[in-house]
């Protein structure tokens, strides 16, 4: 019993240790000279081709997603059916 205890409380520590370093790397960013942050937004790739890919395999993944809640609802509807 202790060990889960144990167990929950070091989860509970370690996530609010990687909030923390989150803060800290955002509010580090912040104050970055404002010339750095200029050139990384140079290397962002530019739209082209590869977004229209993108676009694609997002449109594909929903309709998946889709799919497969309809097949959850209709097995609550009728779950008698082998689906």
């Amino acid at each position: 019993m202790a060990r889960s205890l144990e167990f929950k409380g070091s989860r509970k520590n370690h996530n609010m240790l990687r909030t923390r370093q989150l803060v800290t790397l955002i509010i580090q960013l912040r104050r970055m000279d404002p010339n750095f942050r200029v050139g990384l937004l140079k290397t962002i790739p530019r739209p082209g081709e590869w977004i229209a890919w993108i676009e694609k395999g997002f449109g594909f993944a929903m309709i998946l997603l889709g799919e497969y809640l309809l097949i959850k609802a209709g097995n609550l509807l009728m779950p008698d059916r082998l689906f």
